[in-house]
């Protein structure tokens, strides 16, 4: 079954002499032994035909314009340092969805409200990093230039639920299922009818297959209302020369256990792998 990964990077930045990233980022494809076709054709080997990116508006468009139709637009915004008109902006640009990370203030501050409102106003996608984020890249003086130090209980699933119950006309996903919050993102996800959320992340994985069950199969019933509005996504690098597919495999054989233990039917794993984010992401 191809698949469309809601949660992908395609952002580059060269390493210094002491291990660390330096700036600036940068489209991680280059022109090198690989065409644009032989990439895209290794892409659909792995059984995945579309990603969603999620990188900065100006990588995240050179992305859509050297591979087209493959990568779906949802850039970054900063709550605490754009303007709301700056999403008027991307989405005149061709995105789809905005993606919000780290922000200064609980995602449900009404501080945030005029950005989602815009998002909404496009009928776009408001994708929300939530629960714990890696060290040094969204620090003072990381790659990102983010100008605070992270606090991830601002992005704890409970504000999204605040977020959901003022815009529920509002298409979001929560991204990372709340790590470590999972029972918050649980309950938000079953409640909202606009709530949708991925796995993506290394944490969501080496979580025990039966924790999973338990949330989505108590005593052994499939919970239809939340299983159906999961998200495939694997946070991986992709748009590279010789990509490596090992973190797309890696997600791929989490959610085909997930799938089997579960017993989960044939369509709403269709709606999971593709379905879902296309309906997402389509105006």
């Amino acid at each position: 079954m191809l698949k469309i990964d809601c949660h992908t990077h395609v952002a580059h930045a060269e390493t210094g002499s002491d291990g660390k990233l330096i700036p600036p980022l940068r489209l991680a494809w280059q022109e090198g032994e690989w065409v644009v076709r032989d990439y895209l054709e290794s892409s659909l080997k792995e059984g995945i035909d579309r990603i969603v990116v999620l990188d900065c508006g100006d990588i995240t468009f050179a992305a859509r314009a050297t591979f087209g139709d493959y990568v779906i637009p949802v850039p970054m915004v900063n709550l605490d340092r754009d303007d709301p008109k700056d999403v008027d902006i991307l989405f005149q640009k061709g995105a789809v969805g905005i993606k919000f990370m780290a922000p200064m203030a609980s995602y449900g501050d009404e501080r945030y409200w005029p950005f989602y409102d815009a998002v909404k106003s496009h009928g776009g996608l408001a994708t929300f990093h939530t629960g714990f984020l890696g060290l040094e890249i969204y620090e003072p003086g990381g790659l990102h230039r983010w100008g605070h130090h992270v606090d991830i209980t601002n992005m704890r699933p409970a504000a999204i639920d605040r977020v959901a119950r003022v815009f529920p006309d509002l298409k979001i996903i929560i991204a990372h299922f709340g790590n470590p919050w999972w029972d918050e993102a649980f309950c938000v996800l079953r409640a909202h009818k606009n709530v949708y959320a991925d796995f993506s992340g290394g944490s969501c994985l080496r979580r025990p297959l039966d924790c999973w069950a338990q949330l989505f199969a108590p005593n052994g019933k499939l919970d239809m209302s939340a299983i159906r509005k999961l998200c495939y996504g694997t946070d991986a690098m992709y748009c590279q020369q010789a990509n490596d597919y090992s973190t797309v495999r890696s997600v791929n054989d989490f959610y085909e256990k997930f799938m089997e233990l579960l017993a989960v039917p044939s369509e709403i794993q269709q709606m999971i792998y593709r379905e879902n984010i296309l309906g997402l992401t389509t105006f």
